[in-house]
């Protein structure tokens, strides 16, 4: 029975980690850009299946430097949930896992043709830059989580047909949009942890609280 404890307490701690629950919306926003290529739901062959785990993959790369990098600013934001900041899990198993899952994303990427590579890459990229440099900048950052909540409708659109269609265009396009004004909040709720750990130059410290808020 302790092993089993142990074994679930495991898991929630990787889950809060890796913040699991948004790689199962990427995963989604795949399949929604497949089934509307297709316009019906991909049967669940081992193209489709690989396609939906690479964001996932991608996902929990990205979250797991985000807490390794943010360990400070999370502390300083008394943000005790974070499994890095509760010591519940170390920094060496967080690269662990940031480097396995990216590897794993990227490799399964590879195995689908150049053109899902490159947007993986490109994906993967945007995640890294925005874990050390983006985030820190005015809109920027935001704009990055947008364009990564945006990215997968286009990335199972691609999958099927090559391209992207016009709703799925339009999709992505709202996608951008509430990503990047999610995040613009979010930036609010952190200014303190942000500045004082990492000194950041966030929207709301270039143009205050309330212009952020009317922003987003």
């Amino acid at each position: 029975m302790d092993m089993v404890n142990r074994a679930v307490k495991m898991l929630d701690v990787l889950a809060r980690l890796t913040r699991i629950e948004h790689a199962l919306v990427l995963m989604v926003a795949v399949l929604a850009g497949e089934t509307i290529a297709l316009g019906r739901i991909p049967a669940p062959t081992e193209a489709i299946v690989i396609s939906l785990l690479v964001p996932a993959f991608i996902e929990i790369g990205s979250f797991a430097l985000n807490d390794i990098l943010d360990v400070k600013s999370d502390r300083a934001n008394a943000k005790k949930d974070r499994p890095l900041v509760n010591n519940e899990l170390s920094i060496g198993a967080a690269w662990a896992i940031t480097i396995v899952a990216y590897a794993a994303g990227l490799g399964l990427a590879y195995l689908m043709g150049v053109l899902p590579f490159s947007i993986a890459l490109i994906f993967a990229a945007l995640s890294v830059a925005y874990n050390y440099w983006l985030k820190d900048l005015p809109l920027a950052g935001n704009a990055a989580i947008g364009a990564s909540m945006a990215i997968p409708f286009v990335f199972g659109n691609l999958v099927i047909n090559g391209e992207a269609s016009q709703p799925v265009l339009i999709i992505a396009a709202i996608a951008l949009m509430a990503g990047t004004a999610r995040e613009i909040i979010k930036s609010v709720e952190d200014i303190s942890g942000d500045v004082e750990m990492r000194g950041s130059s966030t929207l709301p410290v270039v143009i205050g609280i309330n212009g952020s808020l009317l922003v987003g």
